[in-house]
């Protein structure tokens, strides 16, 4: 569990950090994923 939460953290990270807005959309599509898997 402590890893999804690190990798959902790090895609965070990486959106926040990147111009591409094709990575935003990966990496927010991830985040929604795994909010998905808690909740």
């Amino acid at each position: 569990m402590t890893l999804f939460v690190t990798a959902a953290m790090y895609s965070f990270l990486v959106a926040l950090s990147t111009p591409n807005k094709k990575g935003k959309i990966i990496a927010y599509m991830g985040i929604g994923f795994f909010a998905h898997l808690v909740f």
